[in-house]
């Protein structure tokens, strides 16, 4: 009897390490309880998804949006209380493997959280060149400004990305958008120090001379910050932009007398009477 008893209880330990095996590893350390507030209102599949797209785990938000004969499929951009979707977390968390599968299943990559960041600026900020460079490719706004009205150009002049800020302005990101304290991408670039963006943005047609709600243009930051270098180059930009001025003034600044000796001087017939 006794023996039959420890048999039957080794039978049920063996049984429970191969459900311990047999079930998906979840490949993360998070939380669950932290988000239970902005997770609130959701769905178990929704909260599921939420879950893999915030770990990584794949196979957890390919469980979610899986259709079963008592449970359906979560939709793909369900959102939290800040509004943000799944494909955000993943973005922002780097999870380029989730962030693929969600756009694969038709994730929508211009919707805004509360604060109007859509799932490009989650990359800009993160500096996902590839990701941006995808989510580019299927429509994603590169002028979208956020709360603040600032846009993915801004965001990346203000950290240095000069792949990311080249990819942007390739695909039309306009370079004079002002943010809400009426600064351009030029002035964060010549703020932060970062020379070569200041070139690049000047040779994509930036205005130099706009100010800041402090009374600040790109040259007054540059020289505040101490960087003599932008300083130099925004110096140079300020004199080509009136060399240029002065040209195009001087040659519209034709006379009535010399356009009057000019149309002398052309062998033209004389009108046909009526």
């Amino acid at each position: 009897m006794i023996f039959a008893l420890l048999w039957g209880v080794k039978v049920f330990l063996s049984f429970c390490s191969f459900l311990v095996i047999a079930l998906p590893a979840h490949t993360f350390s998070f939380d669950e309880e932290q988000y239970r507030h902005e997770l609130a209102g959701l769905s178990r599949k929704e909260r599921e998804l939420f879950y893999g797209a915030i770990s990584g785990d794949l196979g957890r938000v390919k469980k979610a949006l899986e259709n079963s004969w008592f449970r359906r499929a979560s939709p793909v951009d369900p959102q939290s209380q800040s509004q943000k979707t799944p494909l955000m977390y993943a973005i922002q968390n780097g999870h380029e493997e989730v962030v693929q599968f969600l756009l694969d299943a038709g994730a929508d990559v211009n919707a805004k959280n509360a604060w109007r960041f859509s799932a490009l600026e989650f990359a800009v900020l993160s500096d996902q060149n590839d990701i941006a460079r995808d989510l580019i490719r299927r429509g994603a706004d590169v002028n979208n400004q956020i709360i603040s009205r600032e846009t993915a150009l801004m965001a990346a002049a203000r950290r240095g990305n000069t792949e990311m800020l080249k990819m942007l302005l390739a695909s039309g990101a306009q370079v004079n958008l002002l943010n809400g304290s009426r600064a351009t991408a030029l002035m964060y670039a010549a703020h932060n120090g970062h020379l070569e963006i200041v070139n690049l943005l000047i040779e994509a047609g930036a205005d130099i001379e706009p100010m800041d709600r402090l009374g600040f243009n790109a040259l007054g930051l540059a020289e505040r910050e101490g960087h003599e270098s932008i300083v130099a180059r925004l110096k140079a930009a300020q004199l080509e932009s009136q060399n240029k001025a002065q040209i195009e003034q001087k040659s519209s600044d034709v006379t009535l007398s010399q356009a009057i000796e000019l149309i002398k001087t052309l062998d033209l017939e004389p009108p046909c009477p009526l």
